[in-house]
């Protein structure tokens, strides 16, 4: 991933779930944050929703070349607050 990618995301995440997952649902948050990543020039390369698992996952890049690395966003519910973990993966 291309330098501050890391940190482009996590304030992504930071501000519009905080904001947004308060007023209506995580997976509006998720759309919100999909668009602005999609803004600021990412890829997404996949978009789920498990409703089983109560979490909603996205994967995005920076760099489409082969064997570069990707990140997934998780947003898991809780009963009472949202919990947002950052992976990276290859």
């Amino acid at each position: 991933m291309g330098a501050g990618a890391k940190a482009v995301v996590k304030d992504l995440v930071r501000r519009h779930v905080t904001k947004v997952a308060r007023m209506t649902s995580n997976a509006l948050a998720l759309i919100k944050i999909k668009r602005r990543m999609i803004d600021k020039g990412y890829s997404v390369l996949n978009d789920v929703r498990r409703k089983k698992r109560l979490s909603y996952e996205m994967e995005a890049t920076d760099d489409l070349s082969p064997g570069a690395d990707t990140f997934v966003i998780i947003i898991s519910v809780s009963v009472d607050v949202n919990e947002v973990n950052l992976k990276h993966g290859v």
